[in-house]
């Protein structure tokens, strides 16, 4: 009798394990397998990103500067969309089960490993992939895991494998200058075929003093207002791209040619110059003509520019630069 009791309550024990492992109450999944947010922000000290192709990305802070790959300051715009999205991405569904296979097979085919460090230490590491069929969500893995899930970030509308760039040259910060206001201490243009239309402009306090471009100072009446307006122009000045210069001989020709013009700034900590040569008309150019219809001998909407003696091309638009390559005429009232 005994003995069928003990049965009796295996039996049970047995019939009710079962119930709940078929509800998945002892399922493999954990909840820190789905949890791919990291909640602060402020405490990430390094993210690591890699593709399928071999491109690898490290943003490490330094201090208070983030650095790519150790080489130069992050993209400041996409640093805080990817700083978002790994502190809010959110699980927005399962991935559907006709669906699972498929899925984990495109993840290990192309993905965005993700490792993210906080205090220096390794806290995630997740696999994005790519979008679902209506581009509102992002199918995500976390390592370890043998279950990817659907996921969004709210508010967002559309899928988030964008959002992890493993390019380096996109991730560099393309500002030129970054000096307030108040601490430009002087600014010197510089036309190298018509020095005439050249100045230098010096500041002390709230008063200023301005040259021509041979370095003297004439009984103009100055646009006190255009003066003030000037110098708050390179609180954040762009290049639109770096390296633009097809080949090494390319670049060695440019350099070896007389600058348009030489922009050379001084601030409280540092003088900065930009050498700015004129652009040959290519096919992206956008206007190939003149006024009268003749070829454009050069490009009226970019230049090359090399900033501080460093061999490297930049292009910059004249859309940005339009209102600092001005002519001393120009600060005169009129």
């Amino acid at each position: 009798m005994k003995r069928n009791l003990i049965l009796l309550l295996l039996l049970l024990l047995a019939s009710g394990g079962y119930w709940l492992f078929s509800k998945g109450y002892f399922s493999s999944k954990k909840p820190e397998l789905s949890d791919f947010a990291v909640a602060d922000s402020n405490s990430i000290t390094k993210i690591f990103l890699a593709d399928r192709l071999g491109n690898t990305v490290t943003l490490e802070r330094k201090d208070e500067v983030w650095m790519v790959n150790g080489k130069f300051e992050a993209h400041r715009g996409y640093l805080k969309q990817l700083l978002q999205t790994v502190t809010k991405v959110q699980v927005k569904s399962p991935v559907p089960k006709e669906q699972f296979n498929g899925v984990v097979k495109d993840i290990a085919a192309q993905h965005v490993k993700v490792e993210i460090y906080q205090d220096n230490e390794l806290e995630k590491t997740y696999y994005v992939g790519n979008s679902t069929l209506d581009r509102m969500g992002t199918y995500m893995l976390m390592d370890g895991s043998s279950s990817p899930f659907i996921c969004e970030l709210t508010g967002f509308e559309g899928f988030l494998t964008p959002r992890y760039i493993t390019n380096e040259l996109t991730w560099r910060n393309k500002c030129i200058f970054n000096v307030p206001l108040e601490k430009v201490n002087s600014v010197s243009l510089n036309y190298t075929d018509s020095p005439s239309l050249g100045f230098t402009l010096t500041w002390s306090g709230n008063t200023f003093q301005l040259n021509d471009g041979f370095g003297k100072a004439n009984s103009w009446i100055v646009d006190t207002g255009m003066v003030h307006y000037y110098r708050g122009l390179f609180a954040g000045v762009y290049a639109e791209a770096f390296g633009t210069v097809e080949s090494s001989e390319n670049v060695d020709s440019i350099r070896k040619s007389k600058p348009w013009c030489l922009l050379t700034i001084k601030s409280n900590e540092r003088t900065s110059s930009l050498a700015i040569y004129k652009k040959g008309v290519d096919i992206r150019t956008k206007m190939q003509y003149d006024t009268q219809g003749r070829p454009n001998g050069f490009d009226t909407e970019r230049y090359y520019a090399f900033l501080n003696d460093v061999n490297e091309p930049m292009l910059i638009q004249d859309y940005v630069f339009g209102n600092i390559l001005r002519r001393a005429r120009d600060f005169v009232r009129k």
